[in-house]
């Protein structure tokens, strides 16, 4: 809805409108009825200011280094098809977009590039590291990739990085560099813990990869905007670039890019062929429209990074729709209990 804050702390009104024309447009959406995940259930874990000063103070430079790629999932060649059994009818809210804050430089080839982590749209990215706790016990250190989209408290990262997958438990020690890159003094970027997290329970109990995304909200602001979210039907097809972290370029070090198309596979996923990214590039972004020129309409999020197929290139990702942005505003609008509200209850 807005653009990037500045270093004063002003929020600029969008080029061409004015503050009160983005003030009316920000009450509308906050006033339309809550129609939060419609459809689908999902599993929600939320995190306190101790647990939060505890992630940030656990993540040395050291664990950042030692924590692993997150593997992405080799899928066996049926999973496409029992996706499109599985996959619900309903379709979620109508309200299926939230505008990008700011607008890169395009990428020329369909090889991947290394991008500057310090320029639209890539700074609305990072890295997303996190703990999991093993099922026979003891904990791993992963890392992964994630972008702010939607609104500048909102982390998006897949579904297999916030939860294993049909156990039905959510990660721990979630942690998000912005713009984040390696130097010899460790990784430098804004670092962002979460008040929140949301995974569908299609994903984290079912383990269903059109459902493979998570929302965090942050606790602190993105100093560098965010990407738009676009869930509506029609972006398949549109040229699009990949982002995140991948091991196979940079040793999981460096951020980088490929351009590619998201073209419709089966019911609920999408495949970018042209897309070679291996383990660490989980979680990241695909952008349509994507440009280092503000305009309402450019660096929109329409999918990510989420697995392979056995046999077949490329990588797929689930196809965003009114559930997942269902999914981006509980998680957007979602308040703490006070207090007050954990020790008492109100009559009948």
């Amino acid at each position: 809805m807005h653009r990037a804050t500045d270093a004063a702390g002003s929020r600029p009104a969008r080029p061409g409108s004015s503050r009160a024309a983005e003030e009316i447009h920000a009450r509308s959406l906050a006033e339309k009825p809550d129609r939060t995940c419609h459809g689908y259930g999902k599993n929600i874990e939320s995190f306190s200011a101790q647990e939060r000063q505890e992630t940030l103070e656990y993540w040395t430079d050291e664990r950042l280094r030692r924590a692993k790629p997150v593997e992405s999932p080799t899928a066996p060649a049926e999973t496409p098809r029992r996706i499109h059994e599985e996959k619900e009818s309903g379709q979620g809210s109508t309200d299926a977009s939230a505008p990008p804050a700011e607008e890169a430089e395009a990428i020329s080839t369909e090889n991947p590039e290394k991008v500057d982590p310090n320029v639209r749209p890539f700074w609305n990215c990072g890295k997303f590291f996190l703990t999991q706790v093993n099922p026979a016990g003891g904990t791993q250190d992963y890392q992964g990739s994630a972008a702010f989209v939607g609104d500048p408290k909102v982390v998006m990262t897949a579904g297999h990085c916030a939860s294993a997958g049909t156990s039905g438990r959510i990660n721990t020690k979630f942690l998000f560099i912005r713009s984040a890159w390696s130097s010899i003094f460790g990784w430098v970027g804004q670092k962002i813990s979460f008040s929140h997290c949301a995974v569908p329970d299609e994903w984290s109990v079912n383990g269903n990869y059109a459902y493979d995304y998570a929302f965090l909200q942050a606790h602190e602001r993105s100093e560098a905007g965010w990407l738009g979210l676009d869930c509506r039907p029609q972006n398949s097809g549109i040229p699009s670039i990949s982002v995140g972290y991948p091991q196979n370029y940079g040793n999981a070090n460096d951020m980088y890019a490929v351009r590619g198309t998201a073209d419709y596979d089966i019911e609920g996923i999408d495949r970018m062929p042209q897309n070679p990214f291996s383990h660490g590039c989980s979680g990241g972004p695909w952008i349509i429209y994507w440009s280092n020129q503000y305009a309402p309409d450019n660096n929109r999020a329409i999918s990510l990074n989420s697995f392979g197929v056995a046999g077949y290139p490329g990588v797929w990702g689930p196809r965003f729709d009114g559930r997942t942005f269902d999914l981006f505003r509980a998680t957007r609008d979602y308040q703490p209990p006070s207090a007050g509200d954990l020790h008492s209850a109100a009559g009948g």
